[in-house]
């Protein structure tokens, strides 16, 4: 049987829809079990989705999915085991960041070059990294951050454009990988507030399956967690030849390169690890991944979900988002970085 998918999505959204409602009207439990969810997935894949072309207001925030069948996605225990590069380390007092009220911390297996061990990554400059994995530099901005190293390029940069965030990598792969084999997204150590039961996870695990192949998620567990592929997942994808890759500093959007197709359909053919498993990332070229989001604001830990706005750090048990890839074959990260704010030590629950 033929399926219809733009069909399909209109139904998804409006699933989403109604529960975002419906969590809004309902009682405290009800509103932490679809919250709970929603934080997740509209986090890693609303903000990042393989279909979605971006967040600007040149665009139709209401664009469409245009997705196809997949075979059923694969549980999450067959992923990968987290490492102890994944433990989220606490970052020092507040009163000592030079970013106040951010903190990015780096994984304990990202050596930040210039930086020690348990102080801020750079925000607004570029600044080089390396893991067993990657070698190479990572740009990260954030709307209306007045203690950015370049809060001048930050503003040159969101100027005209709905995003609240911005992350571009840079750099080489250490050893071959297949494109299937590297998943971006978002790993808790800890449940949220309220974990939710697992019929929801299930309903929420049908949806995605038609419309976000290649998704693996996990929502009931005390590690929760939502990845996707990488390479179908970025808004931005090149591969050029060592001297001709791009400056990541650049204001303007960075074009798809490399792969011989356009950005839409390179999103919607690596977002399927059938076609993804057939092409490697390689050790000589240098690849540059831009993602940005317009849902999550990092400086007041707030995410507008249209039709109102949750304070995630109420939600997240004291955990932060992260920007990160990783293997999904032996769980080693090529980047981590954790997005800390001062409010998630305020409602972190194991303090309690």
């Amino acid at each position: 049987t033929k399926v219809n998918h733009e069909h399909l999505h209109d139904k998804s959204n409006t699933t989403v829809k109604i529960l975002v409602y419906a969590m809004y009207s309902s009682r405290v439990y009800l509103k932490y079990i679809f919250l709970s969810h929603l934080i997740i997935l509209h986090a890693t894949l609303l903000a990042g989705n393989p279909s979605r072309k971006g967040c600007d207001i040149e665009m139709d925030d209401e664009q469409q999915i245009e997705s196809y069948e997949t075979s059923p996605a694969r549980p999450i225990n067959e992923i990968c085991t987290k490492p102890e590069s994944a433990v989220v380390h606490a970052p020092p007092a507040v009163d000592s960041w030079p970013h106040r009220p951010v903190f990015i911390l780096a994984g304990k297996d990202v050596s930040v070059h210039q930086t020690k061990s348990g102080e801020s990554c750079p925000i607004g400059i570029p600044f080089d990294f390396e893991t067993p994995l990657f070698s190479g530099k990572a740009l990260i901005r954030l709307r209306n951050l007045e203690t950015s190293d370049n809060p001048k390029s930050d503003a040159e940069y969101f100027a005209g454009r709905k995003r609240l965030s911005q992350c571009i990598v840079q750099g080489r792969f250490k050893k071959e990988m297949k494109l299937s084999d590297v998943f971006c997204g978002r790993e808790y150590e800890k449940p949220m507030k309220q974990k939710p039961p697992p019929f929801v996870n299930k309903i929420v695990q049908t949806l995605l399956r038609r419309v976000a192949p290649g998704v693996e998620i996990d929502l009931c567990s005390d590690n929760p967690k939502v990845l996707a592929p990488l390479a179908g997942s970025v808004q931005g994808l090149r591969a050029d030849t060592e001297g001709q890759e791009p400056d990541i500093l650049t204001i303007d959007d960075i074009e798809d390169y490399g792969f011989d197709l356009d950005a839409k359909r390179r999103k919607k053919k690596f977002s399927d690890p059938r076609h993804a498993s057939k092409h490697i990332f390689n050790t000589e070229t240098v690849y540059t991944f831009n993602s940005f989001d317009d849902s999550i604001s990092y400086v007041d830990y707030q995410m507008n979900l249209k039709v109102m706005k949750v304070d995630m750090s109420l939600v997240l048990n004291g955990q932060p988002f992260q920007f990160m890839a990783k293997s999904k074959s032996d769980g080693g990260y090529l980047w981590l970085f954790n997005i800390c704010n001062e409010r998630l030590l305020e409602n972190d629950g194991s303090a309690q």
